[in-house]
């Protein structure tokens, strides 16, 4: 948001700017943990269906496959941060109120692998692939042509989904008590045929699963569980080999018991190591056994090595596993025996789980039957945060839970929120105008963080693209970098009436637009005729001019009557604005700093 602030007596007498605030956040009942959403009345279970992912990072959002009730159907939703409320972009995923969905963004496509449901796999319905595109200007979404293509002909318990260094995409699941894989050809419009994974360990139990996992920056390598053998195989595919060339397949856990059908699979990339982490259930059930484990598989060697997470007194179940790479740090969730979602935390190089059951994350106090958390393949930090998205089947709502991922320390200017208050370099006077010392003409600039953080220092501008009346870079021409049209505004005064010459005023892109000519009340009208109308208040001493335009305040501040909705969309489609003021000030001195335009990091405010 942006307010203009006056910090001394001033006489405003024309200006158009931007301003707006968003929207209140979201009321949480009394003993509830999270945030409760929207119900998906129409399905079951939509977050279900263990090693998949159905949530996204993607332009400063996080987007989710969600169902909508009221068309049947899967669409894509945006998470609101500021109201934590998933809003429905009203684009559709698959049109069957039984399938579940794998997601995958590469930063350039979004990926759906959507199935029917059902434990128990039988041919004459396809899996389906969905691939779309992403406008940046509209932040929208739209389906490419030639999509939908299948994956398979089966229906399955799960389905997962990711994509290889080479632009390859792999698909895995079970079908007839064995692991299939198949796998684009050429591009994404083209897939082979569905074949056993070549490996050793592949026939496995009816109710088993597989998850695939690109990792190492040159390899794809699939996990599945095998309780027919009491345990858990990995095989690896080097990345540019054959399809059918897998390296023999190795053992992640094995031992009675230790083999279920839960697992969720994360890979490390940014240390350069490509550790494989997989969160996985045993069919352990004894109080001291363990029961969830988060596997780590080792780059060099191949090797597993295994931690527990819970044991069978804590009793959970479904487990998934994210990682904050930026802080190096773990958080693995599992649902608890009281219907809740918990959640512990352990660093990545040190890994060790406290005891007990962990901390609830999300809760419904009023109906604990929440189950089946998911989130998404990417690894985080604290630009993205952290999301989490679970069901409650008992009363048909999704519910989810979101953590900021910053950890509080001072404030340094260099571009983070160190102090974890929501504001970027606060505490410093980064962006204020500046100009360089010495004689004649002296380039104006804007304030920057020295290079060790402790402050800023003023960095001069070398293009005269500001709409201001100055040589700013002293060629000896004026504005003459600015983008054609938008110097159009006239800011020729007459010191002796001290009234400003409107008349030819920026039409172009205009947003809002004040020329304060009420005469009397605290509210300035948007005379822009662009939208619905951004009309400001006026507070503190207010007192309108007399036979011109313009209006006295002392110790006031102007801010919107209303949410300035336009002005978002024009931010989020251009990334850029300009301000124009034009004032007269009554005092020409003070003791401490004035601002008359403040533009904060946190739009809430």
């Amino acid at each position: 948001m942006m307010n203009l602030a006056l910090r001394q007596s001033a006489s405003i007498l024309a200006v158009f700017l931007l301003l707006a605030l968003l929207p209140t956040e979201a009321i949480v009942n009394p003993g509830d943990i999270g945030f409760e959403d929207q119900d998906f009345t129409g399905t079951t279970a939509p977050t279900g269906s263990k090693p998949e992912s159905k949530l996204w990072w993607n332009d400063g959002f996080w987007w989710g496959s969600l169902f909508d009730t009221l068309s049947g159907q899967y669409h894509i939703f945006k998470l609101d941060l500021a109201t934590q409320t998933w809003v429905d972009t009203g684009v559709p995923l698959d049109d069957r109120s039984g399938s579940r969905a794998d997601v995958l963004w590469d930063g350039t496509h979004l990926y759906v692998a959507s199935h029917i449901h059902s434990a128990s796999p039988a041919a004459g319905f396809p899996s389906r692939l969905y691939r779309f595109s992403y406008d940046d200007s509209t932040r929208t979404y739209s389906r490419d042509l030639g999509f939908p293509v299948h994956i398979n002909d089966y229906r399955t318990e799960t389905l997962v989904l990711d994509k290889d260094s080479t632009g390859k995409l792999w698909a895995t699941w079970i079908q007839d008590q064995q692991v299939y894989v198949n796998c684009s050809v050429g591009n994404d419009l083209l897939w082979g045929t569905p074949f056993v994974l070549p490996v050793s360990g592949t026939s496995v139990a009816s109710d088993d699963t597989s998850s695939v996992v690109s990792f190492g920056n040159n390899k794809v390598g699939i996990l599945w569980s095998n309780q027919t053998d009491s345990a858990m195989y990995f095989a690896v595919h080097l990345d540019g080999q054959p399809d059918d060339v897998w390296e023999p397949s190795r053992t992640a856990v094995q031992g009675p018991g230790s083999a279920d059908d839960h697992i969720n699979l994360e890979s490390l990339q940014s240390d350069g190591t490509g550790r494989v982490f997989a969160a996985v259930e045993t069919s352990f059930t004894s109080s001291s056994e363990p029961q969830i484990l988060l596997l780590v598989r080792d780059q060099g060697s191949g090797d597993w090595t295994s931690h527990v997470f819970g044991t069978g007194n804590d009793n959970h179940t479904r487990p998934i596993v994210l990682l904050d790479e930026l802080q190096g740090m773990i958080h693995m969730f599992a649902t608890g025996p009281d219907g809740a979602i918990y959640e512990k935390i352990t660093p990545i190089d040190s890994i060790a789980f406290g005891s007990g059951i962990g901390t609830p994350v999300i809760l419904d106090a009023s109906d604990p039957g929440i189950n089946d958390a998911t989130s998404t393949k990417q690894n985080l930090d604290n630009t993205t945060g952290l999301l989490v998205l679970a069901s409650n089947s008992d009363t048909g709502r999704y519910w989810h839970a979101y953590d900021p991922l910053c950890a509080p320390r001072p404030e340094v200017c260099d571009g983070v929120d160190n102090d974890c208050d929501g504001f970027v370099d606060n505490r410093f006077d980064v962006g204020a105008p500046c100009i360089l010392s010495g004689g004649g003409c002296v380039p104006l600039g804007l304030k920057i963080c020295t290079s060790d953080g402790s402050g800023t220092i003023c960095e001069a501008t070398r293009v005269d693209a500001t709409c201001d009346g100055v040589d700013d870079d002293c060629d000896g021409q004026v504005d003459e970098d600015a983008p054609p049209g938008t110097c159009a505004m006239s800011h020729v005064t007459d010191t002796t009436s001290s009234v400003i010459n409107t008349t030819s005023r920026v039409t172009d892109g205009l947003i809002a637009y004040y020329p304060f000519d009420e005469g009397s009340g605290p509210v300035a009208r948007d005379q822009s005729d662009n939208g619905s109308a951004m009309d400001l208040t006026l507070t503190g001493s207010v007192t309108w001019a007399v036979g011109q335009n313009g209006v006295v305040m002392s110790g006031g501040r102007v801010g919107t009557i209303g949410p300035g909705t336009k002005m978002i969309d024009a931010l989020r489609a251009t990334s850029q604005s300009s301000v124009g003021i034009w004032i007269e000030t009554a005092n020409l001195t003070q003791s401490g700093p004035a601002r008359m335009v403040s533009i904060g990091g946190d739009p809430s405010r």
